[in-house]
C-alpha cells in the first residue's frame, strides 16, 4: 500500500485556511479534496500506464481509494506492487520456493493479464543460467524415450521451433519509476481545484 499525502503550498493556501477555520464541516472539505486528488491519480494511471497487452495498471487505477478526516485527506494505492514500481526494489524467490516466472510478450492475455505457466499446457524447461536467470520455459511436446531410465514413460521435451514463453529468475530488480504518480504540481492543483469548487458550491 502506497499512501500519498498532499500538502498544498501556493497562493491559495492562506485563503483556504482562513475559510476552513470558519467551516464546521472540515471533513467534507477534505473529502472533496480527496476525491479530486484520487481522480487525478486514476486519470494519470489510465493515460500513461495502462497497456493494451495487460490490465495490471487498469486494475491499479480501479483500486485507488481515499479517506478523509477533519485534518487531512489521504489517497491510497491498494494494488499490490505499485509501491515496488514507484520506489524500486528487488524481489527474491522464497527459500526452498519456486523460481520467479516472468512472462514474455508471447504469452497470451486473458481477462487483462498474461496467462500463468500452469495454464499454458505442455511446457519444457531449458537450463539457461546467466546472472540471476536460471532457465526458460518453452513450448513443449510429448515423447516417449526408447532408451534410458525413462524408457517407455511419456516425457516432455522442447518443441522444435516452439515459442519461448517464460524466463525463470531467482530474483528480479525493479528500477524506481517516479512517473507512477502525477507530478507534485499536478496533485496540488487537483487538491486546490477540488477545494475551490467545494467552497464555491458551499457558498
Amino acid at each position: 500500500m502506497l499512501i500519498l499525502t498532499v500538502q498544498i503550498e501556493d497562493a491559495a493556501t492562506s485563503a483556504l485556511q482562513r475559510t476552513m477555520a470558519r467551516l464546521d464541516a472540515a471533513t467534507e472539505l477534505h473529502e472533496a479534496m480527496g476525491v479530486g486528488v484520487k481522480q487525478a491519480a486514476v486519470d494519470h494511471l489510465v493515460a500513461t500506464k495502462n497497456s493494451p497487452n495487460t490490465g495490471w495498471w487498469g486494475r491499479a487505477a480501479r483500486m485507488v481509494s481515499h479517506t478523509a478526516t477533519a485534518t487531512e485527506a489521504t489517497v491510497i494505492y491498494n494494488q499490490r506492487g505499485v509501491a515496488l514500481r514507484y520506489h524500486g526494489g528487488t524481489v527474491k524467490k522464497k527459500v526452498d520456493g519456486p523460481l520467479l516466472t516472468i512472462p514474455l510478450a508471447t504469452v497470451p492475455v486473458v481477462d487483462g493479464t498474461r496467462k500463468p505457466a500452469r495454464m499454458m499446457g505442455s511446457l519444457a524447461f531449458i537450463s539457461a543460467r546467466k546472472g540471476h536467470r536460471r532457465g526458460l520455459l518453452v513450448e513443449g511436446e510429448a515423447y516417449t524415450p526408447k532408451k534410458g531410465k525413462h524408457a517407455g514413460q511419456e516425457r516432455t521435451r522442447p518443441k522444435k521451433g516452439g515459442q519461448l514463453y517464460y524466463v525463470l529468475m531467482d530474483q528480479v530488480t525493479h528500477q524506481p519509476d517516479p512517473t507512477v504518480l502525477p507530478t507534485e504540481k499536478d496533485l496540488s492543483a487537483a487538491a486546490v481545484n477540488a477545494a475551490e469548487e467545494y467552497l464555491t458550491t458551499a457558498d
